[in-house]
């Protein structure tokens, strides 16, 4: 075996590499919580990045059919609200889809209410009546 320098840089990598991997797995109960810890903080980022790319597409298109022409292209106005507008828009048709299929007050009950934080006066939290 040759012994260069470049040689001995990859032992000397592999046996730093060995060592981190079995303290890991020593204490594998602190690498999990770091890596749930990291997931709790990435995850928010990772959801609004998805909302974001799905609702991307539908606003794309309202946008092109409905503010792209040569009349549009001249108002100020349209220019400027034509973004929020597209969201505003696309925004309501998805959280129609999502709690209709959710099946949210689709019956005309009132168990959304149970998830939703909203209590009528006389209940207390989680829709229980309190006594006296």
């Amino acid at each position: 075996m040759n012994l260069d320098k470049e040689t001995i840089k990859k032992i000397r990598g592999l046996i730093v590499f060995t060592a981190i991997i079995l303290i890991g797995l020593w204490n594998y109960e602190v690498v999990l919580d770091g890596l749930g810890f990291i997931g709790r903080v990435i995850f928010p980022f990772v959801l609004g990045g998805a909302i974001a790319f799905v609702l991307n597409v539908p606003m794309h298109f309202i946008e092109e059919k409905f503010f792209r022409s040569k009349k549009m292209k001249k108002n100020k106005w349209a220019n400027k609200f034509a973004r929020p507008y597209d969201f505003v828009c696309t925004w309501n048709h998805w959280n129609r889809c999502v709690c209709r299929s959710a099946g949210a007050g689709r019956y005309g009950d009132e168990s959304w209410k149970k998830y939703s934080g909203v209590y009528s006066a006389s209940t207390g939290v989680g829709g229980k009546h309190f006594s006296g």
